[in-house]
């Protein structure tokens, strides 16, 4: 799970800007309302949810290209990333992410390259304890790793890939763990004017997207009733393509007359539309997945989004997942709903930089259910 996200120079982010997907120490969580908004089982209280609110251009979205940025550089290493987006007034691109497993070990690694493509810093830990750091040209092996001198020696030098790729083979398993581990994030970027939605109106399932939609049928069929409670169940059509690829297509049932009818998903709302090209995504939280997702509420309404959060997200049913997104939909800004450190606001500022703060930076605890008249005045953008 992610418990830590810090980026600086990508996109509108020039000064260093982090989040924390932890409550602040000695927050008071078991017995209260948002006591099954977090992980509490295990060390940290990781949050399950988070939701990000900002004006158009905010940030709200650069912000989760940053993450999907950071996570392909860790998966695939630096090289392969040649779309660099620096803010134009930054040399260098800075990272750092913190992710912990089921058990409560924690992996920190932090990252800053410049425009060259060349690594600047580099630096991993495991628990606390540095594995490796790489500065000033010059690289730092923990005592416990295998031919420790000779490595150093060997990479202690400019370079335009990451020392994490380049050091798997000696640091196998915290290696190996980490990147598992970050393989668990999972980005859903909202296309330009939302294309798929819009404008493609078939929906084909892989393999891989029906078995997690079948397995987790129950939730199904309650995520697509919150949007439309006629609905009384989805079934699909095995489709195999010319180049023998196996596809399903997903039909709707409703009750007509007594009867079972089943409907296209071409004459389907956007919001359903929308749901099912997600559901696949976004049930993965049962598997232990962190689910990021740009605009959740967009063609999704109100009622339905909060029966997703409250009774699918934010619930003991949740026991493995968090779930991240970028909403407009103020009334989501309720402190009934969420504990104020999982709100978090972002706004521009006269440098035309982004920048993010918590709610629990701001002390309106007197008028803590008027949050949204305060976001509309501008009371967080400072």
């Amino acid at each position: 799970m992610l418990l830590y996200f810090g980026v600086s120079g990508f996109l509108s982010f020039k000064e260093w800007q982090e989040m924390y997907l932890i409550p602040t120490p000695g927050a008071r969580l078991k017995g209260t309302k948002y006591e099954h908004n977090f992980h509490l089982n295990i060390k940290n209280r990781p949050m399950k949810s988070v939701v990000l609110f900002g004006d158009n251009a905010s940030g709200k979205t650069n912000w989760i290209y940053a993450l999907s940025h950071c996570v392909m550089v860790i998966l695939k290493g630096l090289q392969v990333c040649q779309a660099e987006q620096f803010h134009y007034r930054s040399p260098t691109v800075c990272f750092r992410i913190s992710v912990c497993n089921e058990a409560g070990g924690e992996f920190e690694y932090e990252l800053e390259y410049n425009r060259s493509g060349e690594v600047v810093r580099e630096c991993f830990k495991q628990d606390s304890q540095e594995i490796f750091s790489f500065v000033n040209e010059s690289l730092k092996l923990s005592t416990a790793s295998n031919k420790r001198e000779s490595l150093q020696e060997l990479f202690s030098r400019k370079s335009t890939d990451t020392l994490l790729s380049k050091l798997k083979d000696w640091l196998v398993e915290p290696i190996s763990e980490f990147k598992d581990l970050i393989s668990q994030i999972l980005v859903e970027e909202e296309g330009p004017i939302n294309w798929g939605m819009k404008f493609l109106p078939l929906i084909h399932l892989k393999t891989d997207e029906l078995n997690i939609v079948e397995e987790r049928s129950d939730d199904t069929l309650r995520i697509l009733q919150f949007i439309d409670p006629t609905i009384s169940n989805i079934s699909f059509e095995e489709l195999v393509n010319p180049e023998g690829d196996t596809r399903y297509q997903p039909y709707l049932n409703r009750q007509d007359s007594g009867k079972s009818k089943k409907f296209v998903i071409a004459s389907e709302s956007q919001g359903i539309k929308k749901m099912i090209c997600l559901l696949s995504r976004l049930l993965q939280i049962h598997n232990g997945k962190t689910v990021v997702i740009d605009e959740l509420d967009s063609s999704i309404g109100t009622k339905s989004l909060i029966h997703i959060f409250n009774t699918v997200i934010n619930s003991p049913t949740n026991t493995r997942g968090q779930l991240i997104v970028s909403s407009h939909n103020l009334r989501l800004l309720n402190l009934d709903m969420f504990h104020e450190t999982q709100l978090q606001v972002f706004s521009k500022g006269n440098d035309l930089s982004s920048v993010v703060h918590g709610i629990d930076r701001y002390d309106y605890r007197a008028v803590k259910k008027n949050l949204d008249e305060i976001y509309l005045r501008g009371g967080f953008e400072t």
